[in-house]
């Protein structure tokens, strides 16, 4: 290591909430969150950039390209800060950056990203060619939409849909590589009530004021599959199950039928897994197939399972799966929104609203807290703003269609338990807020000493700090 960055103004010890601020804009520069390390690529990666050398597209003067950094046996070119740096110039505006103080966090984050791949190659990390495959896919296609059409995009990148393909390919992977290593770095890390404590003696006199809020408590009863839907579920399994074993593509029918937001952008891809992590319906089935093997259709309570072992090392498997929803009759759901509305009726004829949740709600999270469901400021209530004028304190909701997944549905009442007008931050009524922030802060605290540690043990050097 030839040169130490100044890492000031990513310190969070800041006294002002100014500076609070500056310093959570300028990790949002860094990296993105913790868990989605940092995430799929957008449309900007490749919209806004100009060719990878020499003059940029539009720019009314020619960039002398330069290598400005090195990390380990990678580059970081004067075009990569640029281009990075346009991407990012509203949001370093709304932080308050100036551009020299953009250009040395995007230097900073172009640098510990290459630590992070670095490391990754070295800790052997890799990812499928059926998973890049699958999300540069999706990337390609979302920014086909942007651009209108093949040739309006090639004209907008000054670059053609194979030469565009193929940079998709590569960022995508590098970011899966980089998203992999964070999850293993950071598998199990849990914020203590040492740690909420400590954040908060920090920070209690920079800590904003917290807006109207309301609370809320419900009774949820989830539709049961109906016997026609899990028949026609399994018919649909078996079609596709031979579709697959007669050559078709195993990630395209993820596509178009399974329901599992986790892994359907994934190309199915449920990562690595010890035993004990997956339903047992699914576990059981997975770790009995061979690999490549592909599974009969497998219940569980989250619909029908089509599974795929598709890697293998010691007390760990890969699986890839596609999950088709059961879907209960018109009929069953009418009986579910009767018994709910007797429910309601008992309510609001003066039971216990929280007797009545332990006794009757499917919501195993809230139905033994009296139905505690949710506690959200009265401008972010998105789909629930009709409670703001149907219902008064204490009033409880006719029954409703609700989500849990995109698998399990069904239908709950709502009761208004209180309005809590704005406040100042207080650690034990807004404690799930103030844990948040906490789990936050420590994220970030071990993040930035992860990257010490990578500084120390991996070779790098700022060639032109673009002053």
């Amino acid at each position: 290591m030839t040169q130490t960055m100044n890492r000031e103004p990513l310190s969070l010890m800041a006294a002002s909430r100014n500076q609070i601020v500056r310093s959570f804009a300028i990790m949002v520069l860094l990296l993105l969150s913790i868990g989605s390390a940092v995430g799929q690529p957008t449309g900007k990666d490749l919209l806004s950039g100009g060719p990878i050398a020499g003059e940029s597209r539009g720019a009314s003067q020619t960039v002398i390209e330069s290598v400005v950094a090195v990390v380990g046996n990678r580059i970081i070119l004067r075009t990569d800060v640029l281009q990075r740096a346009a991407m990012l110039s509203e949001t370093a505006q709304r932080a308050g950056l100036t551009d020299a103080q953009l250009l040395h966090e995007v230097l900073n984050d172009l640098i510990y990203n290459n630590l992070f791949l670095v490391k990754a190659e070295e800790d052997s990390i890799t990812v499928s060619d059926e998973l890049v495959s699958a999300q540069a896919d999706e990337y390609v296609n979302r920014i086909l939409r942007q651009a209108g059409s093949e040739s309006a995009l090639e004209e907008a990148v000054g670059k053609s849909m194979p030469e565009i393909k193929s940079e998709a390919r590569k960022l995508v992977r590098e970011q899966l590589l980089v998203q992999t290593l964070q999850q293993r770095h950071f598998m199990g890390m849990k914020v203590t009530e040492r740690d909420i404590n400590e954040f908060y003696r920090q920070y209690k006199d920079s800590l904003p004021q917290i807006p109207e809020q309301i609370e809320l408590a419900h009774i949820y009863i989830g539709a049961k599959p109906s016997e026609e839907g899990r028949k026609n579920a399994i018919a649909l399994a078996h079609s596709i199950i031979d579709s697959i074993k007669g050559g078709k593509d195993f990630a395209e029918f993820v596509r178009r039928y399974s329901v599992d937001p986790g892994s359907a952008t994934k190309g199915g891809d449920l990562g690595w897994a010890g035993k004990g992590k997956f339903v047992p319906e699914y576990e059981n089935t997975a770790w009995n197939l061979n690999l490549n093997e592909i599974s009969e259709p497998v219940e569980s309570k989250y619909g029908i399972h089509i599974i795929q072992r598709i890697d293998e090392r010691e007390n760990e498997i890969r699986t890839r799966h596609i999950l088709l929803p059961i879907k209960s009759t018109e009929a069953e759901q009418q009986a579910l929104i009767d018994t709910l509305q007797q429910i309601r009726s008992r309510a609001t004829a003066g039971e216990n609203f929280g007797a009545l949740a332990t006794q009757y709600s499917e919501d195993d999270e809230s139905k033994y807290q009296d139905g505690f469901f949710a506690r959200e400021v009265t401008t972010k209530l998105g789909a629930y703003e009709w409670i703001l004028d149907s219902l008064e304190i204490g009033d409880v909701s006719t029954p409703r269609p609700y989500q849990v997944s995109p698998t399990e549905t069904g239908y709950h009442i709502i009761k208004l338990v209180r309005v809590i007008p704005p406040h100042e931050f207080d650690p034990v009524e807004d404690r799930d807020l103030l844990e948040q922030q906490a789990t936050t802060w420590k994220q970030r605290k071990e993040l930035l000493a992860w990257i010490d540690e990578l500084q120390k043990s991996i070779y790098w050097e700022i060639k032109d700090d673009l002053q």
